[in-house]
C-alpha cells in the first residue's frame, strides 16, 4: 500500500473522530440494517476474496480501517484502479450505513 494512501486513511480517521466529537455525538442504540449484497460479487460472501485480484481481503481488516477506507472512497480521496467502482458503490450509502458496514464486517 502506498504511503500516501496510508496517510490519507489516517487523516480521514482522525478527521471523522474530530467531527464526531465537535458535534457532541452521543452513543445511541440505533440499529441500521446493512445490505452488503453489492459487495459479495467481488469480495465474497464472507469478505474472504481479493476483489478483482487487487484488494486486501476485507475480513482481515479492522472496523476502523474499513470505515476510513469506505469514507475515502465516498469522498473521492483514494487513487487507483478501484476508485471509480468503489466511489460509485459508497456514494449510494449514508455515513451511518458506512459505519454500520464497518462494524458488521470489521475485527
Amino acid at each position: 500500500m502506498k504511503l500516501t494512501t496510508i496517510i490519507t486513511l489516517l487523516l480521514t480517521l482522525f478527521t471523522l473522530n474530530s467531527f464526531a466529537n465537535d458535534n457532541n455525538r452521543t452513543e445511541e442504540n440505533i440499529t441500521i440494517e446493512v445490505n452488503t449484497d453489492n459487495c459479495v460479487g467481488c469480495h465474497g460472501l464472507y469478505f474472504e476474496k481479493t476483489a478483482m485480484g487487487r484488494s486486501v481481503i476485507v475480513q482481515n481488516m479492522t472496523t476502523e480501517y474499513i470505515e476510513a477506507t469506505l469514507f475515502n472512497y465516498k469522498y473521492n480521496s483514494v487513487e487507483g484502479d478501484m476508485n471509480p467502482l468503489m466511489s460509485w458503490q459508497t456514494a449510494q450509502l449514508s455515513d451511518d450505513e458506512i459505519r454500520a458496514i464497518a462494524e458488521q464486517i470489521g475485527k
